[in-house]
């Protein structure tokens, strides 16, 4: 997907580096992830899980060495660099992100118009489709274009400045200029080394180094590698520790989920106050409108409430029965160690299972509620 290169631009330097990465697939979902990847959603702080789907509002932040990638619905591709913090705005009509520090490299599908908008502090890049980069770091913001054009606009001058290919934009503290791109490092991409380097963690016992492993091998197409980490996989499974950490996975989707649906409650909330003053101000026609909507979200919502808890249910027993399974466990700093984590998972499905109970109360509130204010709708 990407080439190769080094460039040295404005703040930031994006040459060879030596980083754990791990693979994250977000889009919208998360493909990849490496390194130190935590995920900020509704005040919660959560940690990366393979195939765990992003939305609205979620903030991903890559530490010191760590490297993630995004996947939209599209196929369109944004990588996060180390040190990076980057919001996805909006994800329905347009695409919006905002980068809050660090640096990003998206490749995006052919797109209507300009829909398609990464923003930083103090500019804004819009484009339709294209391969291109910014970084944003102490007032300074960058912004490269590989191929196709990108729209940017410098928020402190107002002005929009349109790059072609090997074009960059730099937005220091006293003015911008635009300049060409000599060589670029495209450290978007993933290498042959980082592979060999996640091997090494599964090898040590990582398990979810191992189906980062799996992942990254068959990005980069590396038949031997998959036929070995397959094996590696197998033997690690089979074990407790390998189980518990299955369930570790387990628990930090099924966190996710619950935390995507406290958002959805708190918009269905939301929407019940706009209904309440579209009625109020005689807005009858759009409150009809407002208020099958709002039906059709908590007829929607409140089945998965049950879903979510039944998976907490489950997991909690599976994490049960794996204290019966501590006496395969000869060694004795071993054995302390996975049943001092087998029963901090369990309070953390059991804070799972109770948020979620509480958030279908609210859905409940909210479905007799709108029964109530159906009545008030005049034809």
């Amino acid at each position: 997907m990407f080439g190769k290169g080094t460039f040295k631009w404005g703040g930031c330097l994006i040459g060879k580096q030596e980083v754990i990465m791990v693979l994250l697939i977000i889009g919208a979902v998360m493909t990849l992830y490496m390194g130190d990847v935590k995920i900020r959603r509704n005040g919660d702080v959560l940690d990366p899980v393979l195939n765990m789907e992003l939305s609205e509002g979620d903030t991903v932040i890559t530490g010191s060495g760590a490297k993630a990638e995004i996947m939209e619905k599209d196929s369109s591709v944004i990588v996060l660099n180390e040190n990076t913090t980057f919001t996805i705005v909006e994800e329905r009509i347009r695409r919006r992100f905002f980068l809050s520090w660090g640096s990003v490299w998206a490749k995006v599908k052919k797109l209507a118009g300009w829909n398609f908008q990464i923003e930083s502090p103090v500019t804004v890049a819009g484009v339709r489709g294209t391969e291109f980069f910014v970084c944003f770091t102490d007032d300074s913001s960058q912004v490269g274009v590989v191929e196709g054009k990108v729209d940017v606009l410098d928020k402190k001058e107002g002005k929009h400045y349109f790059l072609g290919k090997m074009e960059l934009y730099e937005r220091s503290k006293k003015r911008g200029i635009i300049r060409k791109i000599k060589k670029i490092n495209r450290w978007a991409e993933w290498k042959k080394k980082d592979l060999d380097h996640v091997i090494k963690l599964a090898e040590k016992g990582n398990l979810q180094a191992t189906f980062i492993a799996e992942a990254l091998s068959k990005k980069i197409d590396s038949p031997d590698a998959l036929q070995r980490i397959k094996a590696l996989k197998a033997e690690q499974i089979m074990g407790t520790e390998g189980k518990l950490m299955r369930t570790v996975f387990r628990i930090r989707a099924l966190e996710a989920d619950v935390s995507l649906m406290g958002r959805k409650v708190r918009r269905i909330g939301s929407g019940m106050e706009r209904l309440k003053n579209l009625i109020g101000s005689g807005k009858f026609k759009l409150a009809r409108t407002v208020a099958s909507e709002l039906g059709n979200r908590i007829s929607v919502s409140l089945p998965e409430t049950f879903e979510i808890e039944a998976r907490s249910k489950r997991i909690s027993q599976d994490l049960r029965l794996l204290l019966n399974e501590l006496k395969s466990i000869d060694d004795p700093k071993v054995k302390t160690r996975v049943k001092k984590e087998i029963m901090k998972n369990i309070k953390r499905a059991s804070v799972a299972r109770a948020r979620i109970r509480s958030q279908r109360k609210r859905l409940e509130r909210f479905r007799n509620l709108l029964n109530k204010l159906k009545k008030s709708i005049k034809p």
